[in-house]
């Protein structure tokens, strides 16, 4: 008589085990998955408290209609970076001149830029278009999120720095005219870069900003006849942009985070109408986590953006590093991740503090030529009176024996090497600015 087994065959263990297994890893997955899901709730409470919404999920809602090409400024913008003509030495030759005060311009400048500016004649009256055109639009397919396409924007870049020397040449050689319509240019371009909602073009608008705030001081030193023009000076005033750099900094955080945390979430396509889920897979139960951290990270600079950088750079190093970012990258960010999105705001504050350097120097000059000199004691103008962004501190003033004066940032030129290595060459003109004495300008 044949026995039965009573014990299952290996098979049978096998295949048990095998399921025993698979309930676990699937317990497991949805406790991971809750678990992530909770944590991100959390984040995206103390984030909307923080930011005044919740984070975005649909991108497609920055995307804005279209102006004809005639009237949209990025088309005219574009048309004419790309239609410079010069060589990547001519290029650095402009760019060296665009950070150097006329003083610093070697012969070699002298000689070669007023002949790459009648060369390029044609590209300039195509930017120039731009100038007073009221829409603009880059036409970016936000609905892609982190997977959206950015244009190639150096050509843009490099305008600027073109549109920065076409105008201070064209003050100094009497031609205000011109150098405004160079100047409201260059004010049109950081406008059309800063009204999209990527990062990117965020900080190559503040370079051209910087190219702005570069003319204005330069042409505020002058000890020329023109420079001393009550409507000239206005003018060059009314070209400052009318932005706030921090609540923009604050929302381009916000925004780039939000986006990166959707990917982390629901994953992304190079191109496409929207989102895709990825596999399942530890990246993807983890999703919920990366996106909360990256929110967490969004939300601490967010809160550090208005505090002057020494103060914001030691709360900085205090904040714990995200750990998953880390140990799972998404998207080629790590824990890096925090000090890129806190150095991007630092540029905004410094932006700002130049800006404020600027206006405030066309306001004391705007003074002295009323008074006929500048006072003897710090005067109360709203610029010097407001301590800078980027410091904390009040603007230096100061008045010499020979009736000229010099405001300055206190302190920001070691800052601004901390937070962008120059020379201090490059720096100090967009730093410091000293104006010629009232009874001294040549009539």
């Amino acid at each position: 008589m044949t026995r039965i087994s009573t014990f299952p065959s290996w098979r049978r263990r096998v295949g048990l085990a095998a399921a025993v297994l698979t309930v676990v890893a699937l317990s497991a997955s949805l406790a991971l998955h809750l678990y992530g899901r909770a944590r991100f709730k959390t984040a995206a409470g103390a984030y909307e408290e923080l930011i005044g919404e919740k984070p975005v999920v649909d991108f497609s809602r920055f995307e804005r209609p279209m102006p004809p090409e005639h009237a949209n400024a990025a088309e005219w913008l574009q048309a004419g970076s790309e239609a410079l003509i010069w060589s990547q030495a001519e290029q650095q030759l402009i760019r060296e001149a665009a950070h150097l005060p006329r003083t610093q311009w070697t012969s070699e400048h002298e000689e070669q830029i007023p002949a790459l500016l009648e060369r390029n004649r044609g590209a300039l009256a195509t930017l120039h278009q731009a100038a007073d055109l009221d829409e603009s639009n880059y036409g970016l397919l936000y609905r892609h999120g982190v997977g959206l396409q950015i244009p190639f924007l150096l050509n843009q870049l490099a305008a600027a720095f073109l549109l920065n020397v076409e105008a201070r040449l064209a003050f100094a050689s009497g031609d205000p005219e011109s150098g405004l319509l160079a100047a409201r240019t260059l004010a049109r371009l950081t406008t059309a870069l800063d009204g999209e909602q990527a990062y990117i073009f965020s900080l190559i608008a503040i370079v051209c900003e910087k190219m702005l705030v570069g003319v204005m001081l330069e042409t505020v030193r002058s000890p020329e006849s023109w420079a001393t023009d009550p409507t000239l000076l206005g003018e060059l005033a009314a070209t400052l942009p009318k932005r706030d750099p921090l609540a923009r900094a604050k929302e381009l955080t916000a925004v780039d985070a939000a986006a990166l945390a959707a990917a982390a979430q629901f994953g992304y396509r190079e191109s496409g109408t929207g989102p895709i889920r990825p596999a399942w897979s530890l990246r993807y139960l983890l999703g919920h986590w990366r996106a909360a951290e990256l929110l967490t990270v969004a939300r601490q600079v967010v809160a550090l953006v208005e505090e002057p950088y020494p103060s914001a750079r030691e709360r900085l190093v205090a904040i714990p590093k995200p750990r998953l970012l880390s140990r799972w990258p998404v998207f080629d960010l790590d824990q890096g991740y925090l000090e890129s999105m806190f150095n991007g705001a630092a540029k905004h504050q410094k932006i700002a503090a130049q800006r404020q350097l600027a206006s405030t120097a066309v306001a004391l000059r705007q003074l002295g030529l009323e008074r006929g000199d500048y006072p003897a004691t710090r005067p109360l103008l709203a610029g010097l009176e407001a301590p800078d962004p980027l410091t904390g501190r009040p603007l230096v003033y100061q008045r010499y024996d020979d009736g000229s004066s010099r405001i300055a940032l206190d302190g920001s030129v070691e800052l601004a090497r901390e937070i962008m290595s120059l020379r201090p060459p490059a720096i100090e003109p967009f730093h410091a600015v000293e104006l010629p004495a009232v009874d001294r300008i040549d009539n």
